[in-house]
């Protein structure tokens, strides 16, 4: 099976033939509880090479010290444990073949130690159900670059913004080609909607584009879970920003999906190309 994965720090985005489905990415230890406790949809007790721990809306609510790892790398353990919950939870196979996604400013430094760590078969069990996941291939996808993936039309200069909410990843891209001068990763993002956080969270990413030879003239394309509340804070310096609505087809139909999943929806179009499908 072909997957295209956004493992993010708030939620673990994928998208596959049957559809786009996202998770929490939270995650937290686990504990005995004191009542017997009726579990609800999105509470998740997983058991990974014989550790326990909650995910999910349970590791919000139930656990003291809740994990929701950010920064400018996903070369870490709880990256491939949000990934194995996410394929166990939105998919029925034994066998795939993934593109996941990586801050840009990391990318080439930790872009093997992710495709080493998520390789090979893993046994994952969730609410008391064992999977076996076997991960064939693996390739990784510049964060932010691979939205270009999920463009209907792209431009001859493509300027994408894709606002995280643990870091901003901003790409150039000029006749299909990544230019690496003009991209950035921010290690900070959007935690919050708060209209004073967005709000200075645009400020600097118009403070870092400029210094990236960024114009105001430039067409920018945004994506992310508030890609929407960012367009007019965005339009005070640039002329013209546009959201990225990715468009899936399930079946004979083609559906329009949020801008959040829009890396995921890039991880998927390029998986097929690398793997034929």
């Amino acid at each position: 099976m072909i997957v295209g994965l956004d493992p993010g720090n708030f939620e673990t985005k994928v998208i596959t033939a049957a559809g786009a489905f996202k998770s929490l990415s939270c995650l937290g230890e686990y504990r005995e509880f004191n009542i017997d406790k009726e579990f609800g949809e999105g509470d998740i007790i997983y058991k990974y090479k014989g550790e326990k721990g909650f995910a999910g809306r349970l590791a919000i609510k139930e656990s003291l010290f809740k994990r929701q790892m950010a920064g400018d790398s996903k070369a870490h353990p709880d990256a491939l444990i949000r990934t194995l919950i996410a394929l166990h939870l939105f998919t029925d196979d034994l066998n795939y073949k993934i593109v996941v996604n990586q801050p840009i400013k990391k990318h080439k430094e930790d872009k093997s130690k992710i495709v080493d760590m998520m390789k090979g078969k893993h046994y994952i069990e969730i609410n008391g159900v064992t999977k076996e996941i076997n991960i064939d291939l693996v390739s990784v996808a510049p964060e932010g670059a691979i939205s270009y993936w999920a463009l209907e039309k792209p431009r001859y200069v493509e300027r994408i913004i894709d606002v995280g909410s643990g870091t901003v990843n901003a790409a150039t891209i000029i006749d299909g080609e990544f230019i690496d001068l003009e991209s950035f990763t921010l290690v900070f993002g959007a935690n919050s909607e708060e209209k004073y956080e967005v709000k200075n969270l645009v400020a600097a990413i118009i403070s870092e584009a400029t210094v990236k030879r960024w114009k105001a003239s430039d067409v920018i394309r945004v994506c992310g879970g508030i890609a929407e509340n960012t367009v007019p804070l965005l339009k005070e310096y640039f002329y013209e920003v546009e959201v990225i609505k990715p468009k899936i087809r399930l079946g004979n139909q083609i559906k329009i999906i949020h801008p959040v999943y829009a890396n995921a929806m890039g991880c998927y179009e390029l998986a097929c190309e690398l793997y034929g499908e």
